[in-house]
This record gives structure tokens, sequence and C-alpha cells, in this order.
């Protein structure tokens, strides 16, 4: 879990660059920002949003998307950026033993 003085605007930008990378749909003339439209522009699936999801509420330990505001509804890359600076549910991290 990052602590609270990480940017996390940052963070995110650089997540969404990283999987962009990795499933070479990254054009060279294309610079993620927060104005970059996650389907339109980078071409982003929904598998690939499910996993930038789970990779940033590990890095945050925070879900925050919930029945009121599902990741379905992100648009853009501020959007992420806006749903992590304010989270809804932190995730809890402590194993019980069954």
């Amino acid at each position: 879990m990052l602590n609270a003085t990480s940017n996390t605007k940052d963070i995110v930008l650089k997540e969404v660059s990283f999987i962009c990378n990795q499933e070479n749909i990254f054009d060279d003339e294309i610079i993620v920002t927060e104005h970059s439209d996650l389907t339109n522009e980078l071409n982003f699936s929904s598998l690939m949003l499910a996993r930038l999801v789970m990779v940033l509420n590990d890095k945050f330990g925070t879900e925050p998307f919930s029945k009121d505001f599902h990741f379905s509804e992100v648009k853009v890359v501020s959007d992420v950026i806006s749903a992590y600076k304010t989270p809804k549910t932190t995730i809890n991290t402590t194993k019980t033993e069954g």
C-alpha cells in the first residue's frame, strides 16, 4: 500500500502507459495524459481496464468502485485518477485463520 504522499496522478499515468506498452497498442505519437480517452484513444479493452483497476487497488490498498460508481463508467484517465484520490472502501489485507 502506498503512503499518503504518493502522487496519484503520476502512478495512474505510469500504470496506464505500462499496460499500453505490454499490449503493444502504444503508438509512439500517443502520450498518455489525464485527458486521454481509454477506449477510443488508447484502445483499452474491458479486460485491460479491469487489470488496471486490480493493479491500482493493490497499489493504493483501496477499492473506489462500488454499485454507485462502476469502473465501466470510466472513460478517460482523469476518471481513474479521481476515483483513487477519493477512495470508497479500504481493502482488508489481513488474513484470518480458518
